[in-house]
């Protein structure tokens, strides 16, 4: 979680762990992390790239799309060993 944290935080978003919504079905589903298959659920704030009463993207939508991939690229690119050193715990929500 905080490698994500991280990437994301570096490329100038902002980050909360279950705030303002705990899911975690799509993790369950998806996540096997006993077999080295981890699972992420990232939700972006709509306002940082759309007008909602328009439902148009803001003129910032080309450079946010370049700021999350470039977080996306860097959270990827970790070493997958990092991932597999701290043994699965008892997760919160989508945690």
């Amino acid at each position: 979680m905080r490698h994500a944290e991280l990437a994301l935080e570096a490329f100038g978003f902002s980050t909360a762990r279950n705030t303002p919504y705990a899911g975690g079905y799509t993790t369950l589903l998806y996540g096997r992390r006993e077999h080295g298959v981890h699972a992420l659920q990232i939700e972006v704030n709509r306002t940082l790239y759309l007008d909602e009463a328009r439902i148009e993207r803001l003129a910032c939508f080309a450079e946010t799309r370049a700021r999350l991939g470039e977080a996306l690229g860097k959270l990827v690119a970790v070493d997958a060993n990092v991932l597999i050193q701290n043994p699965p715990r008892q997760s919160l929500a989508a945690e």
